[in-house]
């Protein structure tokens, strides 16, 4: 992914696919030195577990919000998709807030 948002934050351009290997490459690499120095510079590995899970349920009701917000307010009315596919995301959205706020609940208790 990091290699992918290079180009995208336009920081910048990948001419060719040796060039997206070698950020993918350098991003392994980043990627580990940084976990590296979280673990030693926190300590307990179970702990960091807990956090990550953590910030995984906080995150869990935005994502959530935001495939609605970018379906319905986003997206061009010629690509919006049938009731069906509407429903079945409304129930997702709803699961996801609602194992999103339980798992909170849970880490914070």
């Amino acid at each position: 992914m990091f290699a992918d948002c290079i180009p995208v934050f336009k920081i910048r351009e990948l001419k060719s696919e040796d060039e997206r290997v070698k950020w993918v490459k350098i991003g392994v690499v980043v990627l580990v030195v940084f976990s590296l120095l979280i673990s030693i510079i926190f300590g307990e590995p179970v702990t960091l577990i807990v956090y990550g899970s953590l910030a995984q349920g906080a995150l869990l009701p935005f994502l959530a919000l935001a495939a609605v917000y970018f379906l319905f307010v986003r997206i061009d009315k010629k690509l919006r998709s049938g009731k069906a596919w509407n429903i079945f995301l409304m129930i997702s959205v709803l699961s996801m807030v609602v194992v999103g706020c339980y798992q909170l609940y849970e880490k914070l208790k």
